[in-house]
């Protein structure tokens, strides 16, 4: 999220963001608008390791307590109610062979597009964009307030500790961040993602009709 309140004029420069695909797809595009969202699920399921990533939306976070001297971690996961579009800062022939598609077009307004594809997804509740982030482990770290080992257990009378208490802490360490971690070695596709967050899980695509964001694209010839 970027705030500014500033006296003087600051500029955010948007990226011009390409997405690689068939052609015959692209064509249909800016001829109706039609556009297929995908999702963390479906990119688990590719075999093709330059499309999927078997472990995408997945997240150690650790929650460290300001008062107590203890932290907690667990894997957690993100995107089960998440659509996407992936995209790059590169434009490339060699990544579009990579990629093996015969077509890509490019994004010239990212921020508008995003916004005229969040108002066409039925159920939308949240979106973001950004850059993806190249790690060698997929972390998030945040110190919370309070792990109270009392305030999580089952009952006052019990000592054992209910486990989605447990969960509600360490996902107040996990962030945004989680939708955008990628191994390095994936750094050379420079992804730029969309990701539209909806109020009941998602199937492993969704197929939209936004006319609206043609607007702010415009095909790429080679």
């Amino acid at each position: 999220m970027i705030t500014a309140q500033i006296a003087k004029p600051y500029h955010f420069l948007q990226p011009i963001v390409y997405r690689y695909m068939p052609q015959e797809y692209i064509d249909l595009f800016f001829e109706t608008g039609k556009l297929r969202l995908s999702s963390f699920s479906s990119y688990t399921k590719y075999e093709d390791t330059v499309k999927g990533d078997k472990g995408e939306g997945f997240n150690i976070a650790t929650a460290t307590s300001k008062k107590e001297n203890y932290s907690l971690y667990a894997v957690v996961g993100v995107g089960t109610n998440a659509y996407s579009i992936c995209t790059s800062t590169i434009l490339d022939e060699n990544l579009k062979q990579k990629f093996d598609c015969d077509g890509v077009f490019k994004i010239k307004d990212s921020q508008s597009f995003g916004l005229a594809v969040a108002n066409k997804i039925l159920g939308f509740i949240e979106g973001m964009q950004g850059l993806c982030q190249y790690v060698d482990i997929r972390s998030t770290k945040k110190t919370i307030e309070s792990l109270d080992l009392d305030e999580m257990r089952i009952s006052p009378d019990k000592k054992e500790l209910d486990m989605g208490k447990m969960l509600q802490k360490v996902n107040e360490a996990n962030s945004i961040d989680s939708f955008f971690m990628k191994p390095l070695s994936y750094q050379y596709q420079s992804e730029y993602r969309f990701i539209w967050l909806v109020d009941k899980k998602n199937n492993d695509f969704l197929d939209i009709e936004c006319p609206e964001a043609i607007q702010f694209c415009e095909k790429v010839l080679y």
